[in-house]
């Protein structure tokens, strides 16, 4: 679902997008063009595969499929692509926009003097080498200001990749007959989603929340502070663990123990973060994802 709230970038000129590159929100930029949507996910061993649909003013999933791979090669990643390519009909040529697995995209969070954009982009390129040891040239990075203080300062968080990575899913979902427009993060597409979903809700912009979302190989725990977010964490305990937990024990204890030890490790992330950000309680948690039994990782959070 939260790939609904991806946005597009128009930026069919570059191999490789820039991460987080925003034109407009999908819903004004591609549907009225196309009449579709294309929303791809990779993850360590999983291809999620959205497409929506509108005629007028009506909107619709016309196609969503997960595929689990058996191995996380690029010939199994092909595969699956082009199974889901082919199952909604879709003609090669289409456009589509695609998010990387977490372990290829790094996020930093720096202070830099506030300014425009172009200025902004500049600061970073600068900071670069000092994040990753590579050279500009070699990465693909974008970002985006939380935050400006009294003081001038911007909170900036900063999107960094290869280039090479980003290339490598590009050609992947070149030889399934597609075109990417951009490439996201999951966890800014997580949050684009909650804030669409609750949108109605009148309290949304005034509380200090936690969203936990529980994805295959890990869990993503995002901060928003009153309608933004403020900073995003990744805890590396996903359904995966859960899952290879099974080998050695029973359902009922291997659920137990994963229960108990993400929510150890939710908590510990919430204590950081409290320490980084202030000493802020949390108002309202809310859960997503890959949840089953939910109430047992409710019961050991509270």
């Amino acid at each position: 679902m939260y790939l609904q709230s991806l946005e597009i970038a128009a930026q069919h000129q570059l191999p490789a997008p820039n991460l987080g590159e925003r034109v407009g929100e999908w819903t004004r930029e591609l549907l009225p063009r196309s009449g579709q949507f294309i929303g791809i996910e990779f993850d360590r061993q999983v291809v999620k595969f959205l497409v929506v649909r509108r005629r007028r003013k009506r909107e619709w999933v016309h196609s969503l499929k997960v595929k689990m791979l058996a191995t996380p090669d690029w010939e199994a990643f092909q595969i699956a692509l082009t199974e889901c390519v082919q199952h909604a009909g879709i003609k090669r040529g289409a456009h589509a926009v695609i998010a990387l697995p977490l372990n290829l995209v790094h996020t930093r969070y720096v202070k830099l003097p506030a300014g425009p954009p172009r200025e902004l982009r500049q600061m970073i390129r600068y900071h670069l080498p000092r994040e990753m040891p590579l050279s500009p040239e070699e990465m693909v990075y974008d970002f985006r200001v939380l935050e400006t203080d009294e003081q001038g300062h911007a909170r900036v968080l900063v999107f960094l990749a290869r280039k090479d990575d980003v290339q490598t899913y590009i050609e992947l979902c070149r030889a399934a007959g597609l075109v990417v427009d951009a490439v996201r993060v999951s966890a800014e597409a997580v949050y684009r989603s909650f804030m669409r979903l609750f949108e109605a809700e009148p309290d949304i912009r005034s509380k200090y929340l936690t969203v936990v979302d529980v994805d295959f190989s890990s869990v993503k725990v995002l901060f928003i502070d009153r309608g933004e977010l403020a900073i995003c964490r990744h805890v590396p305990m996903g359904v995966a663990n859960f899952a290879d937990s099974l080998i050695d024990g029973s359902r009922q204890d291997a659920y137990g123990l994963w229960s108990q030890g993400l929510a150890q490790s939710i908590h510990q992330t919430v204590t950081l973060v409290r320490r980084e950000l202030g000493e802020r309680e949390v108002q309202q948690v809310f859960l997503s994802g890959w949840l089953p039994r939910a109430e047992t990782l409710m019961a050991n959070l509270r």
